[in-house]
């Protein structure tokens, strides 16, 4: 049965469920002004459970304040947005979870977040918040090994030269437009004076003036090139 936030996710799966002393449980739907903050989060854990095809479970997701601050969540946690959830996928190891998320942001198929490792045994964590990273919990000392790692920093190196390489373009293109301008114009002020003298003593040559203006057309000519090659 299709949920009603997404394909396989409902909104009831994000609602907090707080356990008091004595069992009893405090269940608070996610808030209509947070059903825009659950869906975007429901969309991103689509992706992540479409690698393997099996049902992801949400253990803990929304918070109100009250209850993040019982269970020791910092001020700010994105549950208390409805922004995050943490989740295990039955028969799929939390370290290929944490990895493939790690692929999937890096490739932009999920939205950058938060992305806790909380070690082999524990829960993934995932929120949608651009400004986190990846964090591992207080007694997990190392993050697993991605073999996607090595790939993703080729890649980062590589697409860094690609801006360098493009910034420097961008400059010589400015200083060759700059300096085709610079000489139109002193051919304009030439051609100028040219003409002045040319009223004063007819027998000149308008051959000069033909080679010239054949100049200043091939002049337009690479500065349209130039402009053209920018945009590209």
């Amino acid at each position: 049965m299709p949920g009603d936030l997404t394909e396989h996710f409902s909104r009831n799966e994000f609602a907090s469920r707080w356990e008091q002393r004595g069992g009893t449980v405090i269940v608070t739907p996610v808030p209509d002004e947070l059903l825009p903050n659950v869906k975007r989060l429901a969309q991103n854990l689509e992706v992540v459970r479409a690698e393997w095809g099996k049902p992801l479970i949400p253990g803990s997701a929304y918070r109100p304040p009250d209850h993040n601050a019982d269970v020791g969540g910092v001020e700010n946690s994105q549950h208390v947005f409805a922004k995050a959830a943490d989740f295990i996928i039955p028969g799929v190891s939390k370290d290929d979870i944490y990895c493939t998320i790690r692929r999937l942001m890096a490739s932009g198929k999920m939205d950058d977040g938060g992305l806790g490792w909380y070690g082999p045994n524990g829960h993934i964590h995932y929120d949608w918040d651009p400004k986190r990273a990846p964090w591992k919990g207080k007694s997990v000392t190392a993050f697993p090994t991605c073999p996607e790692e090595d790939d993703d920093m080729a890649l980062a190196e590589d697409l860094a030269q690609l801006r360098r390489d493009h910034n420097t373009l961008l400059k010589f293109v400015a200083e060759s437009v700059t300096q085709l301008r610079n000489g139109q114009a002193i051919q304009n002020t030439f051609i100028k004076a040219l003409l002045d003298k040319a009223d004063d003593d007819p027998s000149d040559p308008v051959d000069q003036l033909a080679d010239l203006q054949r100049q200043i057309d091939e002049n337009d000519a690479r500065l349209d090139a130039i402009a053209e090659a920018a945009k590209g």
